[in-house]
């Protein structure tokens, strides 16, 4: 028998994955794609590897992209819809098991582990958005968890589940030990959408109507980012690739590039051809408050000549 299982390459769904293979489960790992997390990932292959589990990548970035305008559950703390994300992952691993002939979908979800969308509520409010009420298995938790159609039916064994509720991981670490799975990463989480720095920016993304271009999502994790009014931003970075530094110009100071974007799309990067001219006295929003910065800006430019934006 098969099962498809969603897979992040954490401790949690490694382990869910584990005890389903010790009940003579075929487990195919299901690691999804967004904007925000997932993607091709060496580690994350080394560990299936590892499990002996099929890995398939399910690029799902514009259904999750959609599903953000407007999340039936709402934002966590920041601009995670875990809830609704959830769902969505398990709606769509759904629609995947005939493909893989699966009977069922396991996840690595702990009761209480997460306090928005991990507690027993949500839990179950996320198999009724899926539509797959009974047939999603947590490995982790499934001994204090109500029964499931897989458990019912006799596929699998209540027994040779877990019983790990909260958001401690001695547990986890002791399985992982006994079950001889030492490679894995520390719980920093693996998605954008829960650091508070980058949500700042992208709820800006979000208010100003601009989730209809999703180049933005990756130009924000770089450099600074000024918001001068509603849809109108500017970008600087040290080098026309984020995230790279190139020595250039007089006595070899690093060269700055601009970016200005409105809701006609990005324009310009070059450092001496702005596509547009910041004025002294407009504006400028940012999560950076570097007076330094600023001043330089007042150089390079946004607007018509002649006209403050």
């Amino acid at each position: 028998m098969k099962a498809l299982s969603l897979f992040s390459g954490g401790l949690d769904s490694t382990l869910a994955i584990k005890l389903m293979q010790m009940q003579n489960i075929e487990v195919i790992a299901l690691n999804f794609v967004s904007y925000f997390f997932g993607g091709k990932n060496g580690q994350l292959e080394k560990i299936a590897a590892e499990l002996g589990a099929h890995l398939v990548y399910v690029d799902f970035k514009e259904a999750h992209r959609k599903m953000m305008l407007n999340p039936k559950s709402g934002f966590g703390k920041n601009m995670n819809p875990c809830i609704d994300c959830h769902a969505l992952m398990i709606k769509t691993a759904g629609e995947l098991m005939k493909e893989y002939q699966a009977a069922f979908i396991v996840t690595g979800e702990v009761k209480g582990q997460r306090p928005m969308s991990q507690i027993k509520i949500a839990l179950r409010r996320v198999e009724k958005l899926s539509g797959l009420e009974g047939y999603v298995v947590r490995p982790l938790s499934g001994q204090v968890l109500p029964p499931t159609i897989p458990e019912t039916s006799g596929w699998i064994k209540r027994s040779l589940m877990e019983s790990i509720e909260g958001r401690g991981r001695k547990r986890q670490i002791q399985l992982a030990s006994q079950l001889s799975i030492n490679d894995y990463p520390s719980p920093a989480g693996g998605c954008r959408l829960t650091d508070p720095h980058y949500s700042k920016r992208l709820k800006w993304i979000y208010e100003d109507h601009l989730f209809n271009q999703p180049e933005l999502f990756e130009l924000i994790r770089f450099g600074r980012f000024f918001r001068l009014s509603k849809g109108k931003y500017i970008f600087t970075g040290r080098n026309d690739c984020p995230g790279k530094h190139r020595r250039g110009g007089r006595r070899g100071r690093p060269r700055h590039s601009v970016a200005a974007v409105d809701g006609d799309g990005i324009h310009g990067h070059r450092e001496r051809d702005p596509a547009w001219r910041l004025h002294r006295g407009d504006r400028v929003e940012s999560g950076s408050r570097t007076r330094a910065h600023r001043l330089r800006l007042q150089h390079v430019g946004y607007g018509r000549p002649g006209a403050a934006t």
